[in-house]
């Protein structure tokens, strides 16, 4: 059986985690998309020499683009905070995934709503949802 990859929830608790400094008080403050995204930059920068591992996909179909920032969990899994701009700018969806092993499937969890989805890469290397859980 193939182990299944952390949820995107611990994803988001690590981050919390990552955005604690070292002279902070005791108590945390509410995790913001702010915070998360610049904790999640942190970590790829501490896991890559210095420089974030980032991505940068357009969809000119949908008038979209989506970010990504890159980094490894603590049990080593891939993981990625992004977030997706319209044309205009507005931004219409942020999240967290985490991929499995094989670096194939995702499993997505959006940030606003907590709805997870998976997505495969197709032979064609484009990622395509697959299902609701």
């Amino acid at each position: 059986m193939v182990p299944t990859p952390p949820s995107a929830r611990l994803l988001i608790s690590m981050s919390a985690e990552l955005s604690t400094k070292a002279n902070a008080p005791a108590t945390q403050p509410p995790l913001t998309w702010e915070n998360a995204l610049l904790s999640a930059l942190a970590l790829s920068k501490s896991q890559n020499g210095g420089t974030a591992k980032v991505s940068m996909t357009c969809f000119p179909k949908q008038n979209l683009c989506s970010f990504a920032v890159l980094f490894k969990m603590q049990d080593g899994m891939d993981a990625m905070i992004r977030f997706t701009k319209d044309a205009s700018g507005l931004l219409v969806q942020k999240g967290f995934c985490d991929f499995d092993r094989f670096g194939d499937t995702r499993t997505c969890i959006d940030w606003d709503t907590a709805e997870t989805h998976r997505e495969w890469r197709n032979p064609q290397g484009d990622w395509v949802k697959v299902g609701d859980r």
